[in-house]
């Protein structure tokens, strides 16, 4: 890669893969916001989710396994993922909840 004072030159095959990139990332977002019915603000909670969820799937180049596998050389726990988009409900304790 060619420097030229505090930028950088980048490549034509390098920012194709940065638009196939962000369009993937989008078409993900909008596919989740659009099965859940839910509203256009939510749109960075979407594409955070996207993004997250990209970081632990398996990719065909490092022969499936996620990037922080290769890594750290631990299989990684996904326990805690839930369905974008479910109901929760906030617990408000007893003392609190003056009714």
């Amino acid at each position: 890669m060619e420097f030229k004072g505090n930028t950088h030159v980048v490549f034509p095959h390098s920012r194709m893969e940065l638009l196939k990139g962000r369009t993937y990332i989008t078409e993900i977002a909008r596919a989740m916001l659009n099965e859940k019915n839910l509203p256009n603000y939510f749109w960075d909670e979407g594409v955070a989710t996207a993004v997250y969820i990209m970081n632990r799937t398996p990719k065909m180049v490092v022969h499936g396994t996620t990037l922080e596998e290769k890594f750290t050389c631990k299989k990684q726990d996904v326990s805690h993922l839930r369905v974008f988009g479910r109901i929760a409900y906030v617990h408000v304790p007893d003392e609190r909840n003056q009714n």
